[in-house]
Order: C-alpha cells, then sequence, then structure tokens
C-alpha cells in the first residue's frame, strides 16, 4: 500500500502539536516551523522519485537528498525536537497570566 502524501500543512500542524507536548512551542517560532515543513515536504517528494538504484549512486539527487537530511537535522535542532536538543535547551514555562493582566485584556477586549 503506498504512503499517502504528506502535505507542508499536516507536517507543521504536527510539528506544532509535538513542540506543545514537549513544552517548547511559541507562536514566535512559526516562520521557522514554516521552513522546516517545506524542507520536510521537499524530502519527501524526491524520495519518492528516486529509485533504490539511484540509492546506490552519488547521483545529483542523492546528494540533494543527503543536504535536505542535513538541514532536517538542523531545523529539528532548533525547535528542540530531537532528545539532545531537548535536553540541552533550557525550557522555561511560559508566565501565567496575573489577574490584574487578565483584568485588563477583558476591559481592553470590552
Amino acid at each position: 500500500m503506498p504512503r499517502r502524501q504528506i502535505d507542508r500543512a499536516t507536517i507543521k500542524n504536527k510539528t506544532i502539536e509535538c513542540m506543545q507536548t514537549l513544552g517548547v512551542y511559541r507562536s514566535e517560532y512559526d516562520r521557522v516551523i514554516d521552513v522546516y515543513a517545506g524542507i520536510i515536504e521537499q524530502y519527501e517528494k524526491l524520495k519518492k522519485s528516486v529509485d533504490t538504484e539511484a540509492m546506490q549512486v552519488r547521483s545529483p539527487a542523492v546528494i540533494t537528498l543527503e543536504k535536505l537530511r542535513a538541514d532536517i537535522a538542523k531545523y529539528s535542532d532548533l525547535l528542540c525536537l530531537n532528545p539532545k536538543a531537548f535536553e540541552k535547551a533550557d525550557v522555561k514555562p511560559k508566565p501565567k497570566e496575573t489577574a490584574l493582566e487578565a483584568a485588563l485584556r477583558k476591559l481592553g477586549g470590552a
């Protein structure tokens, strides 16, 4: 059974979900997550198009796959998605909203 094509939006949503589970997601990272999702999408498409015989030879497609794989590893480190990067990261929980901040937000939104 062939694998279903994974699109950029699905990759982005899964990445955000993983980061939220780990407690490292911030909305400020969305641009980096977009780039990461795009690289994974490119990697998956190229991997499908390269046949197994070409994988044995240093063809341009195989070299590109290797570069994309290295980029994926770098971005997953930046996003703390690898165990080693997560251990090194100083993950601080977002500060909770104080009662005063909540009241001011409600007044501003009313």
